[in-house]
C-alpha cells in the first residue's frame, strides 16, 4: 500500500472517529478541534517523561467510580488555574486536540464517555498547563507540568 493510500484512509478514519467525538459530547462541552501546529514544543517530551515508571505521579485517586474521578479531574484543572477553555489530546494528524468547556459540572466525565478512556493530556488554552491522566489498575494518576516544562507551578506540595 502506498503512502498517499495510507494517509487517505487514515484522514478518513480520523474524520468518522471527529464525527462520531463530536455527536457524542453535547453542545454545552464540544466547541470544536484544532489544529495539530498549537501543540506545544516541549509536549512530546514530557509526555514521554509520564510514561516513564520512574517519575512519580504529581496526585492520584483510588476512584473507580466514573463520577468520582471526573469530578477529581475536574478539580485537578481548576487547582491549576486552567481557564474555561480546555484542549484534550485525541491525536489526529489534522485536528490533535479537541477543544472543550470546562464551566459545567461533568465535563471531564462527558469527555472520557466520548474518548473511552480516563487516559487523558489536557492543555491549558494558553497552552502553558498540562495535567496527563493516566487510568491504572487500581488508581488514576495525574501528572502536571508548565510551559517550561519541568516544575508544576505549585511545587511538589501540591495536594490531592
Amino acid at each position: 500500500m502506498g503512502d498517499a493510500l495510507r494517509t487517505r484512509l487514515r484522514r478518513e478514519r480520523e474524520g468518522r472517529e471527529r464525527f462520531r467525538i463530536e455527536g457524542s459530547l453535547s453542545g454545552a462541552v464540544f466547541r470544536g478541534f484544532t489544529e495539530a501546529d498549537g501543540t506545544p514544543p516541549w509536549f512530546e517530551a514530557e509526555t514521554a517523561r509520564f510514561r516513564r515508571t520512574a517519575t512519580p505521579p504529581d496526585h492520584s485517586t483510588a476512584e473507580q467510580c466514573p463520577e468520582a474521578v471526573g469530578a477529581w479531574v475536574e478539580a485537578l484543572v481548576e487547582q491549576r488555574g486552567f481557564t474555561d477553555t480546555v484542549l484534550v489530546h485525541v491525536g489526529f494528524d489534522d485536528h490533535a486536540w479537541l477543544r472543550c468547556d470546562r464551566s459545567r459540572p461533568g465535563w471531564a466525565r462527558a469527555v472520557r464517555d466520548a474518548l473511552g478512556r480516563w487516559d487523558l493530556a489536557l492543555l491549558s488554552s494558553d497552552g502553558d498547563q498540562l495535567l496527563v491522566v493516566s487510568e491504572e489498575e487500581y488508581a488514576c494518576l495525574a501528572f502536571v507540568s508548565t510551559g517550561t516544562g519541568r516544575e508544576p507551578r505549585c511545587g511538589r506540595a501540591c495536594s490531592d
